[in-house]
């Protein structure tokens, strides 16, 4: 037996070496071998295996297999970091949308079914964009016919036509100045706005923005010498008009007059208007962080539009706003009259009239602004906003338009001080109040016409933000953040 324990003793450790450690068979013990210890081999194969998977052929495999993958596939960032998303918004512009809503923020309307600056939009309104064209014609037409007849005499031609002359001299005189201190207040402003609002981060945003396209302060100043000439040009039709014809004739030409100058002066105001928040609505859908993303000559796109596809909606805002102008001053008209009952019921017209006024005109500015975004009709811009106003709470909106009385009331101040050097300068031609007058109304014609600029890029920011503060969200969140903390859209 000892023999055969010896004979067996090999075969058992040859067998073990050939079988992996911890499978041997059941029931036999087989003791490990005493010239090398047998916790070295399981070492030994557990370090080649760990070492030849993870070093030699693995690592091949795994870049080959990312040289077969595409480049743009490769995870490089964390999914779950947000990424700017102003390419795909400049892609659904198309059908509206933009990224992924931020918490708590809601989208107004069914944004996928509008389409934002449509590249080829059809001419809304177009009839009333004929309609004023055909006006100005009408207009040239009245001029001609008064320089063309005779001078009636009246009793007291004579010092009409000096105080008329002595007013139109007069103007002519203190214009340059006039325009000088409209020019340096309008810097002034922008500096304070800019230097100072850091409390109003929408007026601070949107003087940046100006600052960043300056083409906005020249359209503003081509504004205003076309105001001036409307202002001019009515006035000297209107002196014509009362030395050539009497009567009804001359009250009714008087009345259309006073109605052209109205709508000439409502069509320029919303058609700068449309032409600064079609820039700032570019600025807030398709540019990036870095302004990544703007396309070229914003400004210059934005006012083709306004004064070619939307020019009949602008006239069609301008009209409405125009013939109720022309009725206050209709209203006006009867209240200087000597019947007590026709002057109190110019009273009530003329308030009622103000109220309407008033409250189209501040509808209009987000009327505007929704035409300007998406090249739709008057009528269908006008639904859309007043959905704006229903889902968005009105109060909020009406509580914004405090810049308004802001740039109003500095308006008011500059054009006082105008008025006071103005009859400085009429005391020496003997018309200080003349002199006065003239520079108080131009002056704030002026310069509510040029601030009307940022009036116009604060109205446009917020409504975009109102109807999509994702894409704020993913393109400028530290502006998202500022703009959620100062509205609450719900």
């Amino acid at each position: 037996m000892g023999t055969e324990d010896q004979s067996q003793s090999p075969q058992s450790q040859q067998q073990q070496q050939q079988q992996p450690y911890g499978q041997q068979p059941y029931g036999q013990y087989y003791p490990p071998p005493q010239q090398q210890p047998q916790y070295q081999q399981p070492q030994q194969y557990q370090y080649q295996q760990q070492y030849q998977p993870q070093f030699n052929q693995p690592v091949e495999q795994s870049y080959q297999q990312q040289q077969q993958q595409p480049h743009y596939a490769m995870p490089l960032p964390p999914q779950q970091q947000p990424q700017p998303q102003y390419h795909h918004d400049q892609d659904s512009l198309m059908g509206g949308g933009g990224g992924q809503q931020p918490p708590s923020q809601g989208m107004y309307g069914p944004e996928d079914e509008y389409e934002k600056f449509p590249m080829q939009p059809p001419y809304r309104d177009l009839p009333f964009g004929i309609a004023f064209l055909a006006h100005l014609a009408l207009l040239l037409v009245i001029t001609i016919s008064a320089y063309s007849k005779s001078i009636t005499p009246y009793y007291d031609s004579h010092s009409y036509i000096d105080s008329s002359g002595e007013i139109m001299g007069l103007l002519f005189v203190i214009l340059p100045f006039t325009i000088i201190f409209c020019v340096l207040f309008l810097f002034a402003w922008m500096r304070l706005a800019k230097g100072h609002g850091e409390g109003l981060i929408r007026w601070s945003n949107a003087v940046g923005i100006i600052q960043d396209f300056p083409s906005t302060l020249r359209l503003s100043y081509a504004a205003m010498l076309v105001n001036f000439v409307c202002f001019i040009y009515p006035r000297t039709n209107v002196v014509r008009v009362n030395r050539v014809y009497e009567g009804g004739v001359q009250t009714c030409i008087n009345i259309y007059l006073v109605f052209s100058l109205y709508w000439t002066f409502q069509v320029i105001k919303n058609t700068l208007h449309t032409t600064i928040s079609g820039l700032f609505a570019t600025w807030y859908f398709q540019s990036g962080p870095n302004g990544e993303g703007m396309p070229p000559n914003p400004t210059l796109n934005s006012f083709r539009r306004a004064t070619t596809t939307s020019f009949g909606s602008i006239c069609f805002g301008s009209l409405v706003i125009a013939v109720i102008q022309t009725l206050r001053y209709i209203t006006q008209l009867m209240m200087n009259n000597k019947n007590g009952l026709i002057r109190v019921i110019g009273l009530i017209l003329n308030i009622l009239l103000g109220i309407m006024e008033a409250v189209l005109s501040f509808f209009n500015i987000y009327v505007f602004t929704h035409v300007a975004i998406y090249g739709e009709s008057y009528v269908a811009s006008a639904k859309r906003c007043g959905n704006l106003f229903a889902e968005r709470l009105g109060s909020t909106i009406i509580n914004d338009n405090f810049i308004g009385t802001t740039i109003s009331i500095s308006a008011f101040a500059a054009a006082l001080l105008l008025s006071v050097i103005g009859s400085l300068i009429g005391y020496g031609f003997q018309g200080a109040f003349y002199g006065g007058i003239l520079t108080f109304v131009f002056g704030l014609l002026v310069i509510v016409s040029s601030l009307e600029v940022v009036y116009s890029g604060v109205v446009s920011l917020f409504v975009c933000y109102v109807l999509n503060p994702s894409i704020l969200y993913h393109t400028k969140p530290e502006l998202y953040a500022i703009y959620s903390q100062t509205y609450s859209l719900r």
